[in-house]
């Protein structure tokens, strides 16, 4: 592989990375604040399903760049969007509204990786990864989908 292959196969990762350390803390936080039984554990699991990807994600990014330490940091739209889900979360914000925001969350997200899988610069082996991050949170966002119509 190329210099400059590797090179933007790292941003793409750290851009991916970053995003879903902010998509596990919105999460997290909402899950720990929710007031509805079942959805507090729900968005817990998912902030733990969400830690797990960037571990994998992480690990494919410190091969590529012969590192052992962690990489990726939050975005600014995840902080921003982790914000907001404290603010809803903080006064008391009905179910509905509450799913519907993680919703949109998740489904920005899953966009986000499903772009990545047709970028032509990143080498077949990243994209791979990518695309299996990525079913997975298809599943995750078909999931609070259903909950969100299940609860209207």
């Amino acid at each position: 592989m190329t210099q400059d292959a590797q090179t933007q196969d790292v941003e793409v990762l750290d851009g991916l990375i970053s995003l879903s350390i902010g998509s596990a803390e919105a999460l997290r936080t909402a899950g720990g604040h929710a007031k509805h039984s079942s959805l507090g554990p729900l968005l817990l699991e998912r902030a733990s399903d969400r830690d797990h990807l960037v571990h994998e994600l992480q690990a494919s990014q410190r091969a590529l760049r012969g590192e052992s330490g962690d990489t990726g940091r939050e975005s600014v739209a995840g902080m921003a969007h982790r914000a907001i889900l404290d603010v809803r979360a903080l006064v008391g914000g009905n179910v509905q509204s509450a799913i519907a925001e993680i919703e949109r969350s998740e489904d920005s997200l899953r966009r986000q990786f499903e772009q990545a899988t047709y970028r032509k610069d990143i080498s077949p082996s990243v994209r791979e990864l990518i695309a299996r991050c990525c079913s997975r949170l298809r599943e995750d966002h078909d999931e609070v989908w259903a909950l969100q119509h299940a609860t209207n």
